[in-house]
């Protein structure tokens, strides 16, 4: 609770709501605890991380490997990529069953 009032009724309740959804509103208490007014400033929605998409050669790389019957993780571990990644190559190459 914050100023009296519940996170709920911060976010929905009239006349002093501020229209916005309930996780918005967690947030935005969190902000203010943790730094205090500045907290509540504007802030950039910028990602954290940005994707960025994996250069073609290093494709060609998972998909002359995964040929050779290697699975996802040890094409991972030969090329020092995350598990994940590799996935995410195998699936948009359709080779992820093969």
């Amino acid at each position: 609770m914050l100023g009296g009032q519940t996170p709920q009724d911060a976010a929905h309740a009239a006349p002093y709501a501020a229209g916005i959804c309930l996780a918005t509103a967690r947030k935005w208490i969190a902000h203010y605890r943790f730094e205090g007014v500045a907290g509540l400033q504007g802030r950039s929605s910028r990602p954290h991380r940005l994707y960025w998409p994996m250069p073609e050669e290093m494709t060609a790389q998972v998909e002359r490997i995964r040929r050779q019957r290697f699975t996802g993780r040890q094409i991972a571990a030969d090329l020092g990529l995350s598990p994940d990644t590799v996935s995410r190559v195998l699936r948009r190459l359709d080779a992820n069953s093969s």
